[in-house]
């Protein structure tokens, strides 16, 4: 847990220094391309201490945004609900999710 709030820490600090710099310069494809990156580890570093719903509204990719969602309302679904799944779907025996 440790290790993901330090990942936390240096992704948030790298997303607030790329999104300032680019209020500056709005058209650097690079410093977009790291920005993107860097919302990426922000939000692998928040879905590892659990806190999905904040990852899928940092997260810049639309998958990856739509899992830690996904991931959220696994996490606070009542245990009696049915999942909308195929049955084995998610049998960890055969290596599927």
């Amino acid at each position: 847990m440790q290790i993901a709030a330090a990942h936390e820490t240096s992704a948030r600090a790298d997303v607030e220094m790329l999104s300032e710099e680019l209020r500056e310069n709005r058209r650097d494809k690079e410093k977009i391309a790291r920005l993107m990156h860097a919302r990426s580890r922000l939000a692998e570093a928040l879905a590892l201490q659990g806190r999905y719903h904040e990852a899928a509204e940092v997260e810049p990719d639309k998958d990856k945004r739509a899992h830690y969602e996904m991931m959220w309302s696994a996490v606070w679904r009542v245990d009696t609900e049915e999942c909308e799944c195929q049955p084995g779907e998610h049998d960890k025996s055969t290596g599927t999710t």
